[in-house]
């Protein structure tokens, strides 16, 4: 009997056949449940909010990028197709009908206003394989490029003028009370990446516009911050599809992969204290699709700790994605709240594996 981890293309056999069958059961592991105690000032909603939209319109979008990688493989490239697509369809029912923003990550949440991360999420996932549900994201859109302040960057949230009264009250109560209002790198990156995926010639001046605000807010050493998550390669990843059009020699998507680069752990992994799954699946498939010539030891100790960490049944263990300052608002972060999911982790993780079998 085989002793040891698996290899690669065993890891990635085990991985796809879990998550089919996840698929196949509509993915019941998908939703964020987080609690919004009343002694805290919520007190329009149920204490727990769950929600699956936002996890699930970017697990769709991970499954076309798996499905990009398999040109040997058409049938199963046409099943990840055709789930991303119900998926979309998923998404476009979940479109707020009371507030005129489109999306909010906990929709049941009076307070919560409608966000651009969930509706860059939405414009991504419709431009790539549902463009009829498109026409949703127009008024959307329309309120976020209205917000663009003058230093070229975008509030997170959509209050609209529209939205009724009471509601427009409570959203913007809980922004100043709750959520802060400042401008975020890791957003804006999504959202204008995504408006390059709907119609690069339409909203070219906005693109721009974001892009040199992005610009600015990459630090010397080559990192974005990140105000909604925990992964720094995850950051990069959002900013990746405008930074990457730069042209040849560009030094900022170079210092980005440079800092990437410095986050490798000693065994060869990346994540914060230890190698964890979701990272270093992230980094790694990163570094297949930008430096693809990157050294082969490198992505091998990379791959080992992906094939050790995977679980007997298939899986990877979820890893911190998400993370929400409590306090932000008031500039006094007290604690961190953070939601991963082993669904999304181990699509990232296949997305890695099969990434690496088809530029090594």
């Amino acid at each position: 009997m085989k002793q040891g981890p698996p290899t690669v293309d065993e890891a990635a056999a085990r991985a796809r056949a879990w998550l089919m069958e996840q698929a196949r059961r509509g993915f019941p592991g998908t939703a964020h449940v987080m609690q919004f105690p009343a002694w805290a000032g919520f007190t329009w909603g149920a204490q727990h909010q769950a929600s699956d939209l936002f996890t699930r319109s970017v697990l769709a979008g991970v499954l076309l990028d798996i499905g990009e990688t398999v040109d040997d493989d058409p049938a199963w490239q046409d099943e990840l197709r055709d789930i991303a697509r119900r998926e979309a369809h998923y998404v476009a029912q979940g479109r707020l009908a009371d507030r005129a923003g489109g999306w909010s990550y906990f929709p049941e949440l009076p307070e919560l206003p409608p966000d651009v991360d969930s509706l860059a999420a939405a414009i991504s996932l419709f431009a790539r394989v549902a463009p009829e549900h498109l026409r949703l994201c127009e008024r959307p859109i329309e309120l976020a490029l209205a917000g663009r302040r003058a230093d070229g960057s975008l509030s997170t949230w959509l209050i609209a003028p529209e939205d009724a009264p009471a509601a427009r009250s409570l959203m913007r109560c809980a922004v100043d009370r709750h959520w802060g209002d400042g401008a975020d790198a890791d957003v804006c990156a999504r959202f204008h990446a995504a408006l390059q995926q709907a119609n690069a010639r339409q909203h070219a001046g906005d693109i721009a516009a974001g892009l040199q605000w992005l610009l600015k807010q990459q630090g010397a050493d080559g990192a974005w911050p990140g105000s909604w998550y925990g992964s720094p390669a995850y950051v990069i990843e959002l900013a990746w599809p405008l930074i990457s059009r730069l042209g040849a020699g560009h030094e900022a998507p170079l210092r980005a992969l440079r800092h990437l680069l410095s986050l490798q752990r000693p065994d060869g992994g990346w994540g914060e204290g230890q190698s964890v799954p979701l990272d270093t699946g992230l980094a790694v498939g990163l570094l297949c699709r930008a430096q693809p010539d990157v050294s082969s030891d490198l992505t091998a100790r990379a791959l080992s700790v992906l094939c050790e960490q995977q679980t007997l049944t298939g899986h990877w263990k979820a890893t911190p994605w998400i993370r929400m300052d409590i306090g932000r608002a008031q500039g006094r972060v007290s604690r961190s709240a953070t939601y991963g999911d082993e669904t999304l982790s181990t699509a990232v993780c296949l997305r890695a594996l099969m990434q690496s079998r088809k530029h090594r």
